[in-house]
């Protein structure tokens, strides 16, 4: 079965501890995230299966984030976070990119929601998604449910993911084990 890999969200306004807005930085520590990330994505590239790196970001005056009622990001607007050229937007530093990767940038919550991730993943017959990352609870969640909804086979690592708190994080996984599969790292790598 194609398959492509998922790292979502893994950026330095999201995980990072020295970002004032990253919520998600102290359980994405507690679970080594990033390096059960670098782990997996080594063996997707070995495999030849397409990476995917997907993080969140937004122009300078913030024009694709929506102004008309509350939003998740107007907390990142108003530290002026997720700005795309800034160091808040960049992968997380222990996180290791390689040429061949695929990059895309998402203005909402979902990966799939107006970008190009739908015409990357037909590109490559794709019919299984591998995913990982921030927030379990948001993003993973939303990600795993639109996988469902437009018929692909979908996998969550669930020790590879984070959110704000260790009980929100169990929660997310416990609801979504009902509709996809939710792996440990452990079971993904055959360690």
């Amino acid at each position: 079965m194609k398959t492509a890999l998922l790292i979502l969200d893994l950026m330095n306004d999201i995980i990072h501890p020295d970002s004032p807005i990253a919520t998600s930085a102290t359980c994405a520590l507690e679970n080594n995230v990033v390096g059960k990330a670098n782990a997996i994505t080594d063996l997707f590239r070995r495999r030849g299966h397409p990476v995917i790196f997907v993080r969140v970001g937004f122009s300078a005056n913030y024009s694709e984030c929506s102004q008309k009622h509350w939003s998740l990001f107007a907390r990142a607007m108003e530290y002026k976070g997720y700005r795309l050229g800034t160091w808040g937007t960049e992968y997380h530093p222990d996180l290791e990119i390689k040429e061949g990767d695929i990059h895309l940038i998402k203005h909402r919550i979902s990966p799939f929601y107006a970008t190009g991730l739908e015409a990357v993943l037909r590109g490559h017959s794709i019919q299984r998604l591998v995913m990982l990352g921030v927030s379990t609870d948001f993003v993973i969640q939303s990600c795993a449910r639109e996988a469902h909804d437009r018929d692909y086979e979908a996998v969550i690592v669930g020790d590879a993911c984070a959110a704000a708190t260790p009980e929100t994080h169990e929660h997310a996984l416990e609801s979504l084990g009902h509709l996809v599969s939710v792996q440990s790292s452990r079971q993904f790598l055959g360690a």
